[in-house]
């Protein structure tokens, strides 16, 4: 018997193929959705409420980092950021998490290791419990 999924992530990348394993990673246990790109990301968080975002720094439309910052900013769409990244030097981690990424995960990554943090990123977000619209 199936578990209820009860926990949504979007996730945003512009390849087909990486986004495809990470929305197989995550769906034994999340309501996947996913991007693209930045624009339909934007669109879907405004329609719909996810734990948490798995972004790809490089998008077509805007950067990842960007990304982040304006889902963070916005308190209807604020929730827990992964950012993804096949450039893992030092000087772009320190950037992702200077935009506000609450985990940074550089391509390639193993699929345990993805969805480890992903639980664990989310374990501990009590902060980002937004209360229900009334």
């Amino acid at each position: 018997m199936a578990v209820p999924v009860s926990r949504a992530a979007l996730v945003v990348d512009d390849e087909d193929d990486v986004r495809f394993l990470i929305t197989v990673v995550l769906s034994d246990g999340y309501h996947v959705c996913e991007a693209a790109d930045a624009t339909a990301a934007l669109a879907a968080a405004r329609t719909q409420r996810f734990d948490i975002y798995v972004i790809d720094i490089r998008l077509p439309d805007m950067n990842g980092r960007d990304l982040c910052r304006r889902l963070k900013d916005d308190r209807a769409t604020a929730a827990p950021v992964m950012l993804i990244s096949a450039e893992s030097s030092p000087d772009e981690i320190a950037a992702a998490y200077a935009a506000g990424c609450d985990d940074f995960l550089g391509k390639p990554f193993s699929p345990r290791q993805l969805a480890a943090r992903v639980d664990a990123l989310l374990d501990d977000s009590r902060a980002y419990r937004r209360p229900e619209p009334t």
